[in-house]
């Protein structure tokens, strides 16, 4: 929990600072395109068997307008989990930009420093209530013979991992 407190400090002092989060906030879409096209896909597969109509109805809700990613049969053909990713990183990048375009890179990066600062307190606070329920429940594990401390490090970590892609995830929409 203090290792994760600091996590969570650190970038939010950074916030508070008033520095330029663009470059964090490039990072975090190009983190959001690959896990997110990781989730719809599978390397061990072929394109025709991956869920993209999921995969777009996703992105739609999140920053595309509708029928703006479409595939064709040839798309399909040539496509790769990498390509795939790019395309999307690109898309992403592209309304990011244009949204800088219109706004102004000033009040851009002001946007960037509130709604990430709000991301990041709402998504903390619900996350400390979460590990403080799951430290009341924590004990019922020495029943099914596992160590509650190791389960509560592991749940734990799995929790702030699963915080932290919310947190990428809202800041990218």
């Amino acid at each position: 929990m203090n290792v994760q407190r600091g996590v969570i400090y650190s970038q939010r002092q950074n916030v508070l600072d008033g520095k330029d989060l663009k470059s964090t906030i490039e990072k975090m879409i190009g983190e959001f395109s690959e896990s997110t096209v990781l989730s719809y896909t599978s390397p061990s597969t072929y394109p025709d068997a991956w869920n993209l109509k999921g995969l777009v109805e996703y992105l739609e809700g999140v920053f595309l307008e509708e029928g703006e990613l479409t595939f064709t049969r040839d798309d399909l053909e040539y496509m790769t989990q990498e390509s795939l990713i790019e395309t999307v990183h690109s898309l992403a990048m592209e309304k990011y930009k244009l949204k800088e375009e219109e706004i102004g890179e000033e009040r851009m990066r002001e946007i960037e420093r509130v709604v990430l600062l709000r991301v990041v307190d709402e998504k903390w606070m619900d996350h400390i209530d979460a590990m403080d329920d799951l430290k009341s429940t924590i004990r019922l594990q020495s029943y099914a013979q596992r160590d509650p401390v190791n389960e509560y490090r592991l749940q734990g970590a799995d929790m702030f991992d699963a915080m932290i892609d919310d947190i990428r995830e809202d800041t990218v929409r």
